[in-house]
This record gives structure tokens, sequence and C-alpha cells, in this order.
């Protein structure tokens, strides 16, 4: 059992990876996890000036505990920009929480506004799972739920080894302000290997609890029938 418990503690260590471009779609893992299957759309508009503009401007790389988006995502001046992210998260482990931070700044002026919206489903076409809206602007209304960053934590209804996560990135710049986001970190939480090894105890005690209920049930019943025909 003890044998089983540090190989579960080797599977779940971190094995950082350095950035590497969003697209092509590179595959990451990290502990019991991997990450694939991600696409990016962009879409732009206004007069000022934003970015990024193409895919191929995000980074992404795994950190201790998940995976973290990096680019200049920003708009100025009247621009809006809006980059969506989708991926796979596979596990095998169980994944019960996803947490959402970025680094939200407001610039010179009033009425930007960036918003990131987080939807987990429990597999491509599977229900929804968890969703999570943060947004920060400039006058103040900032989630704080994870200072000092921009964030929340999405509690799934229900455990998954597969999650399929959609990451929509919008920026809003009034005509004389701006908004930028530098990273957006993922984490993705399972169970730690102390939890499983005490489950897995539990269980393994079990099996022994039941199997000695069963043996001691049938030796118990033959004893008394041979005691019955003894005295017969």
């Amino acid at each position: 059992m003890l044998a089983s418990g540090l190989l579960l503690a080797v599977l779940l260590l971190p094995h950082i990876a350095a950035a590497v471009p969003l697209v092509p779609s590179p595959t990451l893992t990290l502990g019991p996890m991997t990450f694939s299957g991600f696409t990016c759309v962009i879409t732009a508009s206004g007069p000022g000036i934003g970015g990024p503009a193409a895919c191929t401007g995000i980074d992404v790389s795994t950190v201790s505990d998940g995976i973290r988006f990096n680019s200049g995502f920003a708009a100025d001046l009247g621009f809006v920009t809006d980059v969506a992210i989708t991926y796979m998260v596979t596990s095998t482990i169980p994944i019960t929480a996803i947490d959402l931070n970025f680094d939200g700044t407001s610039l010179f002026g009033n009425n930007s506004v960036t918003n990131v919206v987080e939807s987990v489903y429990a597999g491509i076409g599977g229900p929804l799972i968890g969703k999570l809206t943060v947004s920060c602007s400039s006058l103040g209304s900032c989630d704080h739920q994870d200072p000092p960053l921009e964030g929340g934590d999405i509690q799934l209804s229900a455990p998954t080894f597969s999650a399929y996560v959609t990451k929509d990135i919008q920026l809003v710049a009034g005509v004389t302000s701006g908004a930028a986001v530098s990273f957006i970190d993922q984490s993705i939480h399972v169970p730690e290997p102390a939890s499983m090894m005490v489950l897995g105890v539990g269980f393994a005690g079990l099996g022994f609890a039941t199997r000695r209920r069963w043996g001691g049930g049938t030796l118990g019943r033959a004893a008394n029938d041979d005691s019955q025909r003894k005295a017969a």
C-alpha cells in the first residue's frame, strides 16, 4: 500500500514545460493530467489598437498546478479584443475544481473592462458542470477573490476525468482608455496523494473485513452443522 501511495505521489509531481505557441495545438502533460485539443479564434473591432493580432501570438505552458496562457492581450482607445480559447484536459485522477486568475490592468482613463468567461463541460458534448465570469474595470469592480489577481474558483458540480474548457477573453476600451492582460492562469484541482492513499487504505480495509465476515460466517455454519450432527 505504501509503494502504491509513493507511486501515486510521483505521478502527481509537476513536470513544468517551457512556453510553446498555442497554434498549432500542442499536447502538454502535468502529473496525471494531459492538456490537448487547443483551439483559438480572435475577433477585433473599433478605431483604436489592440492585440494579439493572431493566435500564434499566444503561448501556453504548464505551471505548478495547471497551465498558463501568455500574450499581450490589449485594447486601447475604443478598441475591442475578443479571444476565444478551448481545450481538453484529461486526468487519471478525477478533477474536482478549476481556478481562474489573470492580471487585469486598466490604463490611462475610465470605461475600460476586461471580462473572462470560463465554462467547463464533462467532455465534448457533455453537460455543463461549472461556469464563472470574472470582470475587472477601471471603475473598481474587479473581482478580488484571489488577491492580488482577478479571479475565482469553479467548484465542479460533478468530478470528471475529462473536462472540456471554453474561455472567452474580452477587453473593451473606452475612447480615452485601455485594458491589458499579460497572463491567464488555470489551476486544476485533483485529490492530493495523501487523500488517495487514505481512500485506498479504506477500500482495502473494507474488502478485508468483508472477506473475514463471509469467511467467518461459512466456518460458523459448518461448525454449527457438525455440532448438530454429533448431538443427533
